[in-house]
Parts: C-alpha cells; sequence; structure tokens
C-alpha cells in the first residue's frame, strides 16, 4: 500500500523551540520562518547524504542548499539543528529547510544504536563497512605531561595528550623515551582543543630515536606554556 507522506511539526520533540511570525515596526508581515531546535547523532548517509538520528523520532535525512555545513561533521557526532520545524512521517524521515547546524559533542559510530544502523543497512541507506569505527595511524615525537600521561607532538607541531585506562598500553608507553618516535593506533577519538586529546587508543609501538628539540617552535613554546615539560 502506497504510503502517503505527510508533515508534522516536531513540536513533541523535547529540546524544540519556536519563533513564530508576527509583524515588524511598521506594521508589514514579519517573513522571518519559524524555527525549531533539535539534537541528535549525525551519520553520513550513502552517497554522501548527511543525517540525524534523533532518540524521539529516529534516523532522518537531512536536505540543504549548503553543502559546507555538515563537512567538519563525523559519524556519531552530537549536534544541534535549527530547521523549519518539519518532518516527513517516512522511514527514515526528512527534514528540508536547515538554516544551521551545530556541533554539541564529538562521537563514534558506537554512539548510535546498532539496530538504528542496522536498518538502515537493510533500507540501503548505509554500507556495512562503514559501521564499524575507523582505525587511524600517527606517528609523532614521544614526551610525557607534568602528569606523567604520555603525550606526542604530531607532525613535529600538534601536541596531544593520549588518554587511555589499558594498563597493557601504559607498559608500553612507559617503555618510551622522551624524544622517541612513536606509532599510535586510535579509533578516530581527537578532541577539537589545543593542546588535542586522543582517547580509544587500541595499540602503540616504537618506531625509532628522536629529539624532542626537533618539534615545531610553536608546539614547544606551547608545551612550555602548559606546563607539560620545563624549558
Amino acid at each position: 500500500m502506497k504510503k502517503g507522506i505527510s508533515l508534522v511539526l516536531a513540536a513533541a520533540m523535547a529540546a524544540a523551540s519556536f519563533t513564530a511570525c508576527g509583524t515588524d515596526s511598521e506594521g508589514e508581515p514579519d517573513t522571518q520562518p519559524e524555527t525549531a531546535m533539535t539534537e541528535g547523532r549525525f551519520l553520513w548517509g550513502k552517497s554522501g547524504t548527511p543525517m540525524i538520528v534523533i532518540d524521539s523520532t529516529g534516523p532522518c535525512t537531512i536536505s540543504t542548499d549548503d553543502d559546507a555545513m555538515f563537512s567538519e561533521f563525523t559519524d556519531g557526532d552530537l549536534i544541534s539543528l535549527e530547521f523549519d520545524g518539519m518532518i516527513a512521517e517516512s522511514y527514515p524521515g526528512q527534514i528540508h529547510n536547515v538554516y544551521d547546524a551545530d556541533l554539541l559533542e564529538e562521537g563514534d559510530i558506537t554512539d548510535i544504536d546498532k539496530n538504528t544502523l542496522d536498518s538502515l543497512i537493510e533500507m540501503g541507506h548505509r554500507d556495512p563497512e562503514e559501521n564499524s569505527p575507523k582505525i587511524i595511524t600517527d606517528k609523532g615525537i614521544f614526551f610525557r605531561t607534568a602528569e606523567g600521561n604520555p603525550a606526542m607532538v604530531m607532525d613535529s607541531e600538534v601536541p596531544i595528550e593520549i588518554i587511555t585506562d589499558d594498563a597493557a598500553l601504559m607498559a608500553i608507553f612507559d617503555s618510551f623515551e622522551e624524544g622517541d618516535l612513536i606509532l599510535i593506533e586510535y579509533t578516530g577519538m581527537m578532541t577539537r582543543s589545543y593542546p588535542a586529546q586522543i582517547t580509544g587508543i587500541l595499540n602503540t609501538e616504537y618506531i625509532g630515536d628522536g629529539d624532542i628539540s626537533s618539534i615545531d617552535e610553536f608546539a614547544y613554546e606551547s608545551i612550555i606554556k602548559f606546563g607539560w615539560i620545563e624549558e
């Protein structure tokens, strides 16, 4: 049976808020559209289609004329979305007339319910291999923070603190000497702060000898400024 698609207001969403149309100072109708705000986990669909998984609504495709609006988001990021408040009652839902999107919290594909991901695969909106955490490999010059936490300067210019509770991994980091060139594998969880932090560490290994003084001057000054090492 062909199911008609109707549009419904997203007023039931706890995070939704609306701006009603009114009149301007000259008594003319105000053309400002009604808007709603909602939050959910971002997801890339097939062919680069942006999607959002909302707790109260489920997965929805997103339509926008601004291709750059979602370019910095990755699967699992928690985002806020400003749109016209209308969601098509289909599966996945459809959100049109999106005005803005902001990152609230970095995430990973594992932050999205597996049943939701499986249903999107069955309907052809995702490929199975896309639903696994992406493993990233990077190398850099090793050092320790003032608190003794493992850290590295990636590509000789980006200082990064390495966060892990894995005792076996910490034992390997403890075996490294300051200045060693090391490699790490992780699931892509890096904060957008400065200095950055990396979580989701899977593995690390020694590559060769290095020299902490060979890193970029700005990165070196930053490490000193944050009290990670002494000048």
